[in-house]
């Protein structure tokens, strides 16, 4: 999608605007987010399934890796290639880089719970499901905090620097660089642009 399409904040209904723009929403999500990833992880430390520290922390990986690739996918196809609320949302961030809006932390709840319930009752691994499942809505948290902090810091540190200006390009060249904790997607699958 063009940038001049994403661009068109006038075609964006009320509603996305509202709900993108809420502080509560911005700032809440955080809070929320953190709420969810502990009780998955309380459902793993809980759950009668033996886990050892070496297998939870490969599937605790397994988890970031995997947010990684959701990341990228999710910002490549929902919000650039197809047309929905997500593309129009996303949009207003294209147009207000440094504002604080973002999809309604609740939005999603329901498919995660669900997808945890579904994932663990068919693999009988509720053990295993909610640390990958934890470590991968943490992935979603690190993103929301690196993202923020690309539009609103200028930390010192080469890989910040480096995702930073990755992230950069992407808002003038919209058919490329789409990961932004990673850019590993992007050079395996062609959308990596350097200035």
């Amino acid at each position: 999608m063009s940038q001049a399409s994403l661009s068109q904040t006038d075609q964006k209904p009320e509603w996305i605007k509202k709900l993108a723009y809420s502080k509560f929403n911005y700032w809440g999500g955080y809070v929320a987010n953190l709420i969810l990833i502990a009780g998955l992880l309380t459902r793993a430390a809980t759950s009668p399934e033996p886990i050892t520290w070496v297998r939870a922390v490969l599937l605790g990986a397994s988890g970031l890796f995997l947010y990684t690739f959701t990341e990228y996918v999710a910002h490549r196809f929902l919000y650039h290639v197809m047309t929905s609320p997500f593309t129009k949302g996303h949009g207003l961030h294209h147009d207000d880089p440094k504002g604080l809006l973002g999809l309604p932390w609740y939005f999603p709840y329901p498919v995660i719970i669900g997808a945890y319930f579904l994932i663990s009752w068919l693999s009988a691994a509720p053990g295993s499901t909610a640390i990958v499942m934890g470590m991968w809505w943490l992935g979603f948290v690190g993103y929301c905090a690196i993202h923020h902090s690309i539009h609103h810091y200028n930390f010192k540190w080469t890989w910040f620097k480096n995702l930073k200006a990755h992230h950069k390009v992407h808002h003038v060249r919209e058919e490329t660089n789409f990961g932004v904790v990673s850019t590993y997607w992007d050079k395996l699958l062609g959308t990596y642009f350097t200035k």
